[in-house]
This record gives C-alpha cells, structure tokens and sequence, in this order.
C-alpha cells in the first residue's frame, strides 16, 4: 500500500516538531516536505530530514496526500483553502485561524470540499479518553438529564507574554489560542449553544499592555442546561492540571479531568 505523505505548511508553530514526531510513529506515514518564510526552515527540515520548499512546491509536490498547518494563525486559513484547492487533505492547527471570519471561511471550506478531502482543525482534548468516556456516560443517561456544567481552563503563568499568545494580527490571545481547548471540548460534548454571553478581562494589577487578556468567562445557554466557562492566563500549575469540566445531572455528577486524565462519576441513588 501507498504510504500516506505529509507536507507542512509553516513550521513556526510551538506544536510543528511535536507533530512531525508523532506521525513518524504511524505506519504508512511519511512526512516529506515543509514550506515557510522563516528563516529556521532550513534548520527544521534539516533537523528532521525533510525537503524544504516554498507553498507552491509543496502544493504542486504530487507524492503529498496530505497538508499539515502550522503557520502563524493569520496565514492558516489562506494555507488551508490553497492547500484543498490543490486536492490536498487539511489539518489546522488550533485555534485554526486569526478571526471570527477566518474560522467561518475554513467551516464553508469544509463543507465544499471535494470528495474524499477532508479539513480539521488539530482540537485534541475532546479526543481524550477521560472526555470520550465522559460523554459516552452522558449520553447513557448515567447522571440523568444534565441540568448544569461548570469548565474551567488556563494558560500557564508567563506563557501570556510569549510572542505566540500575542500575534498581532489574532484577536485574541491567551484565550484565543489556549482557551479554545476547552470552548471545543464543551461544543464536542454537548453541541452548539443556543446563545452566548461572555466578558473577556485586562486586569492592570496583573499585566501590562504588553500581553492580551487575563481573565474571561463565558455562559453556553443551550435549551435545557447551561454551561460555565472560566478561564485566567496566570495558572501557577503545568500546562491543563487544573483545566476541569464538571457535569451536574439530575442523578448524578461527572468530574473529568484533562492532564493528568480522570473521571470520577458520582451518582445518587436516593428517591
């Protein structure tokens, strides 16, 4: 069989080298080719023994099956609609684009593309298994009908004064680029809200204006529940230890945890 070949569209994003990594471990994967106009090109393609290119030698590269995204967010989308229109299948990295109307372009994309393409954005906490499971609990009725969901997600400490959390053509930061985790994990579990009300915050006492947002928080109104959101750009903690969802039904709760992964259900059996 032929193997699958993988070219990547920027190397700048933090993910880039995690992400070559870990589809050389699959069999039948080969990731051939990057393009950037970054001056590092040279050294991550020599790093990881790939051919370097400019987008259209990538584009026009016939072995390649598939496009990887890892670009600044502003250039993902232009990347991703090129990429499809070149009869390439598409993965973005998150948060998949600069703004509200990039990421509406990519969700019309998706919808037209041509048969047997396929265009995601790179979410991966909804693919955990304590998320899965979780959901799977849900929808068996294990807890009852949900009445409310409270989530809660973080950027580690320091993280929000990176260059990567403040590109200038995002509307957004941390929360834009880290927070959307956890605002994609919430959609995969229980759908698209009806409505949303949400207050994004820039404390003087914790930043300066050389960084974006510090706090935010969100309500999901969905016809017979809601859904809380927090989240802060100051965790003292690594990474997501204290990203959390709790679902309250009305038999019963579900904690999950996202790193280190838990699910802890509780269910009432009083009448």
């Amino acid at each position: 069989m032929k193997p699958i070949a993988v070219g990547l569209l920027g190397i700048t994003h933090p993910h880039a080298s995690a992400r070559v990594r870990a589809l050389r471990e699959i069999e039948g994967v080969e990731v051939v080719a990057a393009a950037d106009d970054d001056p590092r090109l040279n050294y991550f393609t020599g790093k990881y023994d790939m051919e370097a290119h400019d987008i259209d030698g990538v584009l026009q590269d016939d072995r390649i099956d598939a496009v990887m995204v890892h670009s600044k967010s502003k250039d993902m989308v232009s990347h991703a609609l090129r990429a499809l229109n070149a009869g390439k299948s598409v993965v973005v990295e998150k948060p998949g684009g600069g703004t509200v109307n990039g990421l509406l372009q990519l969700a019309k994309a998706e919808t037209q593309a041509a048969p047997g393409l396929d265009i995601q954005v790179g979410y991966n906490v909804r693919l955990a298994q304590s998320v899965t499971r979780a959901k799977e609990l849900i929808d068996a009725g294990t807890i009852g009908n949900v009445v409310s969901v409270s989530a809660r997600g973080a950027a580690l400490a320091g993280e929000h004064l990176t260059a990567h959390l403040n590109q200038p053509a995002d509307m957004g930061g941390a929360l834009w680029i880290i927070g959307c985790h956890m605002i994609d994990t919430l959609v995969s579990m229980f759908g698209v809200p009806e409505t949303v009300n949400a207050r994004v915050r820039k404390s003087a006492k914790l930043s300066n204006e050389s960084s974006r947002e510090d706090s935010a928080a969100a309500l999901l109104n969905y016809p017979d529940m809601s859904a809380a959101f927090s989240f802060d750009s100051h965790d003292r903690l690594e990474w997501f230890e204290s990203s959390r969802i709790s679902v309250y039904g009305t038999t019963g709760m579900i904690e999950i945890g996202i790193l280190p992964q838990k699910l802890k259900p509780a269910r009432s059996f009083s009448t």
